[in-house]
């Protein structure tokens, strides 16, 4: 297999310097100490929180935030149709209705297609920022706030990004990713915001029990009671990961600031091409997780991604995880109790057409950090990039 020419994150001496110091001084925190205190209130400032969680992984964010969700039994929850799993799969575990809610050409959820599966029924709505790609927040702010409905951010490809404000400002919580190659990596880790105190108390006891929950929730609210044991799970991030983490949250702006001179490149490149155009119309910065676009058609989309191949560009993709989730077996198995999935799915209400074919014609390309470093593979994709627009025009 071709070697990736994408490698993120870039270890430098300031990073490895800062992974080293936390090394010598502690490899285990208890409470918000240390480099996670640090870290929270960094991440808290960034988006004018009250409250900002660590956890083990995006998807234990996710899950801490739907715990703690008051929902009534057989509330309708509204979720992506196209996105990565985990967003929603957490979900699963609350006695819950489930819609899909199809997407544009981004991949993101639109008033549009929000109204379009709305009622009465709705007590919560779950939106995904794909590909770092903000997507129209104010708007679907005001249809959540309309109905009465809860909006849950997943910023999990979109740290730092925004459309008017920063996004994971504006819902009821939000949730990032911290692992893999996400802006801001700790190789695995995640982070949640909200200002809601009583969510926030809830989540340090489904996952952060006794230290922190004994220091945190004060002892004459009810919930104090359960601080040492908390509800029995650990979702304790590591030192290590957050230290590496906190360094690049010091970096952002210019991280996505270089980003966006690349992604600037590739757009440019795939001008006035009739196979394959960019996917993301609307205004504000972008975090770049990807750099998605879409063929006209499923056979374009194959026949660029085997061009690329020729061209030595092997990190042209069509993601395989993330995509149109209607097809997944647990969906139609739901529910299944002996494994504590209690939710269902409403098909009669989901709606997926576009997030379908969205997936049979989506293709992303990393997009680098602009730099003489890099100079060199982002000309090289560039080229590429020009070639592959004309592919099946």
């Amino acid at each position: 297999m071709p070697t990736s020419k994408y490698q993120w994150p870039e270890i430098d001496d300031e990073i490895e310097s800062e992974v080293l110091t936390q090394l010598r001084r502690c490899v285990s925190i208890y409470d918000n100490s240390d480099v996670f205190g640090e870290f929270e209130r960094v991440f808290r400032e960034l988006h004018g929180r009250r409250f900002a969680l660590l956890t083990n992984s995006g998807t234990s964010a996710l899950a801490s935030i739907f715990w703690s969700l008051d929902l009534p039994p057989d509330a309708t929850v509204v979720v992506p149709a196209y996105t990565f799993f985990a967003t929603f799969t957490p979900l699963l575990y609350r006695p819950v209705r489930i819609v899909l809610c199809d997407c544009d050409d981004s991949g993101n959820i639109t008033p549009e297609t929000l109204r379009d599966v709305m009622d009465d029924s709705v007590r919560a709505v779950v939106l995904t920022h794909m590909w770092g790609i903000p997507a129209d927040i104010a708007a679907i702010k005001a249809i959540c706030d309309d109905a009465g409905a809860l909006l849950i951010e997943d910023c999990s490809h979109a740290h730092g990004a925004a459309n008017g404000t920063v996004v994971g400002t504006q819902g009821y919580a939000a949730a990032w990713s911290l692992q893999g190659a996400k802006t801001i990596t700790g190789g695995e880790g995640g982070v949640l915001c909200t200002d809601d105190e009583g969510l926030y108390y809830r989540s340090l006891l489904y996952g952060h029990y006794n230290k922190r929950c004994s220091s945190e929730i004060p002892r004459s609210h009810p919930l104090s009671v359960f601080s040492k044991t908390g509800f029995g799970l650990k979702f304790r991030a590591h030192p290590l990961a957050i230290a590496l983490a906190l360094a690049l949250l010091r970096r952002l702006d210019s991280i996505l600031n270089e980003r966006n001179l690349t992604a600037e490149v590739f757009s440019s490149a795939l001008e006035a091409s009739s196979a394959v155009r960019h996917a993301f119309d609307l205004p504000g910065r972008k975090s770049w997780y990807a750099f998605p676009m879409v063929a006209r058609t499923p056979e374009i989309a194959a026949s660029i991604m085997k061009l690329a191949t020729d061209l030595d560009a092997p990190d042209f993709d069509m993601p395989g995880s993330t995509g149109d989730v209607s097809g997944y077996p647990l969906l139609h198995s739901l529910p299944l109790p002996m494994h504590g999935l209690v939710a269902q799915v409403d098909w009669t209400r989901s709606r997926f057409t576009n997030a379908r074919s969205l997936t049979s014609r989506l293709i992303k390309v990393p997009v680098w950090t602009m730099s003489d470093r890099h100079g060199s593979v982002i000309g090289h994709y560039a080229e590429v990039l020009k070639r592959v627009a004309h592919a099946g025009s």
